[in-house]
């Protein structure tokens, strides 16, 4: 299960001018699954155009990205009481659905959903679940909200080779990349970025060691 681009399998779609239009996983059974998810997602700032498709389980958004992204926007959904690809719906609103036509089975392994830069889509797919997080040990970046000047400790990780970080944007292009060579601590400059939101993630050979969502506020 991957938030993919509308080439050949399909979702990421063209963008036009600031808008762009992605897909998604959705779960529902119903119609009036439908009315409860575009009604939320008709209320969602920066959502222009919105649609469920019950019959694939498959959400089609138009949205301006300098307003949103896709995690809220999955949030949203989420929150609602609906799993969406990268969120899970709080069991609290879940419960909601149970004994109605609306109550669908809970398919989506979060476990499972790929990890890694699709070179070919230009995407990089992050399995945030719901706590947004797949921190291993004491690795990390922080602070999480800056001006730019961070730090990156390994802590007592242990894993083999060099550790990277790499920071992408929220559309999943690269905009950073260094690596740290037998160093526990290192300070790293990203003032270079534009303001917003960016991914950043340690790794070391094909292991997450750690991830983290970055709000830069130059």
């Amino acid at each position: 299960m991957i938030l993919t681009i509308f080439i050949g399998l399909g979702t990421l779609m063209a963008q036009s001018q600031s808008n762009t239009v992605i897909q998604f996983q959705t779960l529902g059974n119903c119609a009036i699954c439908k009315i409860r998810i575009e009604a939320k997602l008709a209320r969602t700032e920066g959502v222009v155009a919105a649609d469920w498709d019950y019959n694939n389980d498959v959400t089609t958004i138009e949205y301006d990205e300098s307003v949103t992204d896709a995690f809220q926007i999955m949030h949203a959904i989420a929150d609602t009481g609906h799993d969406t690809e990268w969120y899970a719906a709080p069991d609290s609103m879940y419960a909601l659905l149970i004994g109605s036509c609306c109550e669908y089975e809970r398919t989506i392994n979060y476990s499972n959903v790929q990890i890694g830069y699709l070179s070919l889509m230009g995407l990089w797919v992050f399995p945030v679940g719901v706590d947004e997080s797949l921190d291993v040990g004491e690795t990390r970046i922080y602070p999480t909200i800056g001006a730019g000047m961070m730090t990156v400790d390994l802590g007592n990780s242990l894993f083999a080779g060099d550790a990277i970080l790499t920071v992408y944007s929220m559309d999943g292009r690269q905009a950073y990349r260094c690596t740290f060579s037998g160093k526990s601590r290192a300070r790293v400059d990203l003032t270079s970025l534009s303001k917003g939101q960016y991914l950043a993630v340690i790794s070391s050979g094909s292991e997450i060691l750690s991830t983290s969502r970055l709000i830069l506020t130059n």
